[in-house]
C-alpha cells in the first residue's frame, strides 16, 4: 500500500490507484494518515470532521467510513478481522504507515536529511534532498 496526503488524498495497492471515496471519507483518511501511525481517538475525528456542529450520528458515520476505508485497503479481509493497515486502537483508530508507504513521512524524512546535510557542510546533498522532498508535493 502507498498513500498520499500532500495534495489530493490518494491510495494505491499493488500499483493500482484506488477510489478513496466521498469527500468526508477522504477527509477521515487524511486525518488518520496525517497522524502518521499514532492512534486517533474517535471524539477527535468527530471534532476534526464536523467542528462544533457534529450530528448525533457522527460516531456511527465515522465507523461506516472506517469500514469502507478498511475494505478499500484490504478487500479480502473477513468482516471484523484485524487488518494489517487500519487498526482499532483503544477507542480510536490508526493507519500503520512508514516513510515507504506515506508521502508525508517520506517528505519529513527527506527534509531531515537535507537539514542534516546542510548543517554538516554538504550543501549540494542538502539541495538534492530538498528537491526530492519538493517533488512529492502536488500543486
Amino acid at each position: 500500500m502507498r498513500f498520499a496526503v500532500l495534495g489530493t488524498v490518494r491510495a494505491w495497492r499493488a500499483g493500482t490507484e484506488l477510489h478513496t471515496g466521498p469527500p468526508q471519507q477522504q477527509a477521515l483518511l487524511a486525518v488518520l494518515l496525517a497522524s502518521a501511525g499514532l492512534p486517533m481517538p474517535l471524539h477527535e475525528m468527530v471534532s476534526l470532521l464536523w467542528g462544533g456542529s457534529a450530528p448525533p450520528t457522527a460516531a456511527n458515520v465515522i465507523r461506516r467510513h472506517i469500514g469502507s476505508v478498511r475494505r478499500m485497503i484490504e478487500p479480502g479481509l473477513p468482516r471484523m478481522a484485524p487488518g494489517q493497515w487500519l487498526l482499532g486502537d483503544g477507542g480510536g483508530y490508526r493507519i500503520d504507515v512508514d516513510a515507504r508507504s506515506l508521502d508525508l513521512l517520506h517528505f519529513r524524512e527527506l527534509y531531515a536529511q537535507a537539514r542534516g546535510a546542510r548543517d554538516t557542510g554538504h550543501p549540494e546533498r542538502a539541495v538534492d534532498r530538498y528537491a526530492e522532498a519538493l517533488q512529492l508535493l502536488e500543486f
